[in-house]
């Protein structure tokens, strides 16, 4: 029996546990590390797996995706062949591929900063060591509020986090004290505002300048390593 092709999702997990289609390619996990760059940009062409190549990072790499990790590439090149740094990371991600750019440049930029809040608690929710000490807080006083309301509560905060830069700066920073590596995966870095300079190249360099939201956050830098 044929396997299906997997051409609607890109969820590692399901692709494995449904037995889907899967081109092994996890010997490149093992090339990726020995090259020793902190800082990758993969820009193949549309629909050559670069968000599946993201999924096969952050099974392998995020520490609290251990058990997991060892279940979905069992039959893979990397099980036999395994990495010095597996499982050793804390893994953030952020996938910008769902940021509306039908409105002002302003509601654009509420997607993409709700696209970072998104990768934020899905962080915590793997890692709730790490959780916000007044969001933990809040929660407790009022019992009507979920932790994930608190969270989107607490990060969009403009009083505390002004712009998308500062959210992050502030997120990783709470990290430095732990010294501890920590991946930082980005999906679709592009793709919202590839689609506003396909239509209206004025808001584009809007969103795009020098000095403004989306290139701060681009040019964060950490000490977090």
């Amino acid at each position: 029996m044929l396997k299906a092709i997997p051409d609607s999702f890109t969820d590692f997990a399901t692709l494995i546990d449904e037995d889907y289609v899967f081109i092994d390619k996890t010997r490149f996990l093992q090339v990726y590390e020995e090259s020793k760059v902190r800082i990758s940009l993969f820009l193949r062409p549309r629909r050559f797996g670069k968000t599946m190549f993201t999924e096969l990072l952050r099974y392998y790499y995020d520490r609290a995706l251990k058990s997991e990790s060892d279940r979905l590439f069992k039959e893979c090149y990397i099980a036999s062949h395994p990495t010095p740094e597996k499982s050793s990371f804390y893994v953030l991600r952020f996938d910008f591929s769902g940021i509306s750019t039908s409105g002002s440049t302003e509601a654009i930029l509420d997607g993409f900063r709700r696209n970072i809040i998104v990768g934020i608690k899905n962080f915590l929710s793997r890692y709730p060591e790490f959780m916000p000490t007044d969001v933990v807080q809040s929660v407790t006083e009022d019992n009507q509020k979920t932790l994930m309301d608190a969270l989107s509560r607490y990060y969009r905060n403009l009083e505390l986090f002004r712009d998308p830069s500062s959210l992050i700066g502030e997120f990783l920073h709470s990290l430095i004290p732990q010294s501890f590596k920590v991946m930082v995966i980005i999906d679709e870095y592009d793709n919202f505002t590839n689609d506003v300079l396909s239509r209206d190249p004025r808001a584009f360099g809007e969103l795009a300048r020098k000095g403004g939201a989306l290139s701060s956050f681009y040019q964060y830098r950490s000490s977090v390593q």
